[in-house]
């Protein structure tokens, strides 16, 4: 087979298959706009925590192998982006900077692996959750019984 026969047999196959468009058109179909996350980005503008195109907190060049200089901002980044979304995602999570402790976790994989950055619940969704799966433990022992 010669080099045209290939381009030949490429250009019938993707034929019907490829399309020239607009780039920003194209962008905005698969992105759209989000006015809510226009107005979260605008706050954190406002609050410093993005500036000039970049986050806030991070160094323009981190050091090399020196990751640990980026948890910190990471984990304060994070907690202003959940703050400022809070309201359209519910959530209660806070991002932590343990790159050098163990967390506290009554979890004792977590805590032995001892991850650089972790997301952590306040201890009053902890305690819920509690609640909510010891009444499903005792629902599925109440059943198991009755069965």
């Amino acid at each position: 087979m010669h080099i045209q026969d290939v381009e030949d047999a490429m250009e019938k196959e993707i034929k019907n298959m490829l399309y020239t468009v607009d780039t920003e058109a194209f962008i905005e179909k698969i992105t759209p706009r989000n006015p809510t996350a226009t107005q979260a980005l605008w706050d954190l503008k406002k609050a410093k925590h993005y500036q000039a195109s970049r986050w806030a907190g991070f160094p323009e060049r981190p050091p090399s192998g020196q990751e640990k200089v980026l948890y910190k901002p990471f984990a304060s980044v994070s907690n202003a982006i959940v703050k400022t979304i809070r309201h359209e995602v519910r959530t209660k999570i806070v991002y932590l900077d343990c790159h050098s402790e163990t967390p506290k976790s009554t979890e004792p994989d977590m805590a032995a692996g001892r991850p650089y950055g972790a997301g952590a619940a306040a201890d009053s969704a902890m305690k819920a959750l509690e609640v909510k799966i010891r009444k499903l433990e005792e629902e599925i022992a109440a059943d198991t019984q009755h069965a």
